[in-house]
């Protein structure tokens, strides 16, 4: 039986080498920290933390960790969450692993499934709205974007004629496969002309 009190790596290192037999993949130990917290590295991009619960010490929470998108988005549906189990420690490596491979793996791979499916269609949207802006800014429409790249602001300004000088701030945001949503505040009319044409050309060139 584990001294429930001691530092968890030789436990969590046993439970690796225990998963590493019983589910025919090999999975390596990360350290986070020796006494509460470790994370286990495993196939496709499986990962699982152990937690030593801290008003049960007796107890290990095994809980999946998914990908994020390219802004830290979750790729999992509203109130869909990690999922986690708990195990007693004093049951031993090797049951313990018994049970991540029989009662947690199966439904934490699935959902990892879908979460990198969901990542993977992020990051397409991501460099989509990055060439957009890059593609704008050649045509001369616009300045450097700042912000985050989901919803990328854009800002003009005229030095032409410094009695007209104007700020123009917007937003252009990839909507759908065909579709662009653009928004601007005190945009002139002939700079709103000239986006909209740039946008026209870009779609039929796109």
């Amino acid at each position: 039986m584990p001294d429930t009190h001691s530092p968890l790596t030789q436990e969590c290192v046993a439970i690796a080498t225990h998963l590493n037999a019983q589910s025919e993949y090999t999975w390596t130990l990360e350290v986070k920290d020796p006494a509460h917290w470790h994370r286990l590295h495993g196939p496709q991009g499986t990962c699982i933390n152990l937690h030593r619960l801290g008003n049960c010490p007796e107890r290990l929470r095994i809980r999946g960790v998914l990908p994020r998108g390219p802004n830290q988005e979750y790729c999992l549906p509203y109130a869909v969450k990690e999922p986690e189990i708990t195990v007693a420690r004093a049951r031993g490596a090797k049951a313990i692993s018994r049970d991540i491979v029989r009662r947690f793996l199966p439904k934490y791979t699935q959902l990892l499934q879908q979460a990198q499916e969901k990542k993977a269609q992020l990051h397409a949207r991501d460099e989509a709205q990055h060439a957009l802006v890059g593609r704008l800014l050649a045509h001369g429409c616009v300045e450097a974007p700042t912000g985050g790249s989901e919803w990328l602001r854009v800002k003009r300004t005229s030095t032409a004629s410094p009695e007209v000088a104007f700020d123009v701030w917007g937003r252009v945001q990839i909507t759908g496969p065909q579709t662009v949503t653009l928004e601007l505040r005190q945009a002139p009319e002939p700079l709103v002309h000239q986006i909209l044409a740039a946008l026209d050309q870009l779609t039929l060139s796109g």
